[in-house]
């Protein structure tokens, strides 16, 4: 589970760039058509679940892919390289010290503390949020079918829609005529575009990155701009000389919109305020700022997705693979753990000295991960050192 939390951590940091991205162009597209901001947040869900992408010099993230490395439990020295020199230097500066030849890597403990703190985080708000919904569909049992797949409710202050597969729109009793039109018109955009599972995909993602502040901010504003979307095609499709009425019923409704909260397979009309603004604000953009918007978002969007193009030759001399050097051959890391019982006659040697990360083992027993006095053994064709009380598997190195 260490090994996933490490991958989480890492995706969620590279998508906290995205994320500031993201947010600084919808305010620099706040003219266009709130549909293309919306579509922008693919870009973010991109990152925060796709741990891999395609390399180009037109990348607009920082240089490092993984700014923790997947053996930072086991390093001589622990680093965090983010790409930005301030925070790496604040943040190097206060991680722990492996003690040599100790037991047990410190950081090792704290990553699995970590990792299961994340694992109760998210049964956590994933029970809460089924809570809800049961509690929601108690709340609706009395609901009227009106046609299709339209219900009213005398106790509903909100317009919403629910479920997945078959959604449902559940609509307050008492809304006049035109209410009814637009408001439900709202409502049938929501399903045409899915955005009943956009909604739940985007939740699930939130939950697995709850730890992550930004990732709150971005499901906020993705909320919002789903929102404002819907209000202008609804604008669009009927007429924009009802922003008031529409507004108004904006207004009237808004008090109930508390009902839905925690709820991921239902929402209704919430942030309000931002939609009251939007609509009566609304004008039919230009063809222009519609043109510019698009291509900057394309553009932009691009270089989000896409991880910044490596330099073979730093590579080489600074992203080496933990190793040791064992009857003059090398072996790398493999990141897996051995979980056999191994030999005392097949214990070969200690680790008896390290260099840095950057460099390669030269000499007998060597290491540039430290562990020094850790023991080693021979393995079917390759060898295992024992760190941190397990044995870790290191594969004999191949010429390309």
């Amino acid at each position: 589970m260490s090994e996933l939390f490490l991958a989480i951590l890492n995706m969620s940091i590279t998508a906290s760039y995205v994320i500031i991205f993201v947010i600084l162009i919808r305010l620099a597209i706040q003219k266009a058509p709130k549909v293309i901001s919306y579509a922008l947040w693919v870009v973010v869900a991109f990152r925060l679940v796709i741990p891999f992408s395609f390399e180009s010099v037109f990348s607009l993230l920082p240089q490092t892919a993984a700014p923790i490395p997947h053996d930072i439990i086991y390093q001589q020295k622990l680093l965090i390289s983010s790409g930005i020199l301030s925070v790496d230097t604040m943040v190097n500066e206060v991680l722990p010290s492996q003690v040599i030849g100790g037991s047990v890597n410190p950081m090792h403990i704290y990553i699995e503390i970590g990792a299961h703190i994340w694992m109760i985080g998210i049964i956590t708000l994933l029970a809460y949020s089924l809570i809800s919904i049961f509690r929601l569909k108690k709340l609706l049992k009395n609901a009227q079918l009106i046609e299709q797949n339209i219900y009213e409710a005398d106790n509903l202050k909100t317009p919403f829609v629910l479920g997945i597969i078959s959604p449902k729109i559940y609509l307050p009793a008492g809304l006049d005529k035109e209410e009814w039109k637009y408001i439900l018109l709202h409502e049938q955009t929501h399903i045409y575009r899915k955005d009943h599972i956009i909604k739940i995909t985007a939740f699930i993602i939130l939950t697995i990155h709850w730890f992550n502040p930004l990732v709150w901010v971005a499901f906020m504003l993705m909320s919002i701009d789903m929102e404002l979307s819907c209000d202008e095609r609804v604008l669009k499709e009927i007429n924009i000389d009802i922003k008031k009425s529409y507004a108004n019923s904006l207004l009237t409704l808004a008090t109930g919109r508390r009902i839905l909260n925690g709820s991921p397979l239902a929402f209704g009309e919430g942030n309000v305020k931002w939609r009251i603004k939007n609509v009566l604000n609304y004008k039919k953009p230009r063809f222009w700022v519609v043109a510019i918007s698009t291509i900057v978002v394309i553009a932009v969007g691009i270089g989000l997705i896409a991880n910044p193009k490596t330099d073979s030759l730093n590579n080489a001399i600074t992203d080496l693979r933990p190793m040791i050097m064992v009857n003059g051959e090398l072996y790398l890391d493999t990141g897996k753990q051995i979980p056999v019982e191994i030999d005392e006659s097949a214990i070969i040697g200690e680790v008896s000295s390290s260099v840095d990360q950057s460099e390669k083992p030269t000499e007998e027993g060597q290491t540039n991960f430290g562990s020094i006095g850790s023991k080693y053994a021979h393995f079917e064709e390759n060898i295992v050192v024992l760190i941190n009380n397990e044995w870790v598997l290191f594969e004999k190195e191949t010429m390309d």
